[in-house]
């Protein structure tokens, strides 16, 4: 018994994170073209 409620605890859990997940994956993506779009910055051409 004390197994099955802590699976359900973890599957409620989940399917709280996964709106949370979804909209920080959303933000990064997002991140990502804008910084696409920026022209490169000097310190990463020194990089590389």
């Amino acid at each position: 018994m004390p197994a099955n409620s802590r699976r359900a605890s973890t599957r409620s859990r989940e399917s709280r994170l996964i709106p949370m997940l979804a909209k920080y994956r959303s933000i990064c993506g997002s991140a990502s073209e804008i910084r696409a779009t920026v022209p490169v910055s000097p310190s990463r051409h020194a990089h590389s």
